[in-house]
């Protein structure tokens, strides 16, 4: 695998979901780390790329909104993981702001 395989970002299409926090709809996910070839799976952790919100697929790869409990297992369990997570959500909650900014 070279440099540019290990560095590029894979969309999967997932069945159409719909943020329980905003409303969004969605029908993609993006894995966080260059590289991953898998799709997302019942109990993989996300963001709604809207508003942020913490989700978490379930059966089917339905989304929904991730418990406090969840992050703090995260948190205890995974702590680069949950890292990645809030990392995330920071920079999705940014861009919120700027696109925002320019309506």
């Amino acid at each position: 695998m070279d440099f540019e395989d290990e560095m590029a970002f894979t969309n999967f299409r997932t069945p159409p979901a719909v943020c329980p926090k905003c409303g969004y709809q969605m029908n993609a996910a993006t894995p966080a780390t260059p590289g991953t070839k898998t799709a997302p799976e019942p109990g993989d952790f996300s963001i709604c790329i809207e508003c942020a919100a913490a989700l978490r697929f379930g059966p089917a790869r339905c989304l929904r909104e991730v418990t406090d409990e969840e992050l703090a297992e995260l948190a205890l369990e995974d702590l680069q993981g949950f890292q990645l997570l809030v990392k995330a959500q920071n920079v999705v909650a940014t861009l919120a702001g700027q696109r925002k900014k320019k309506r």
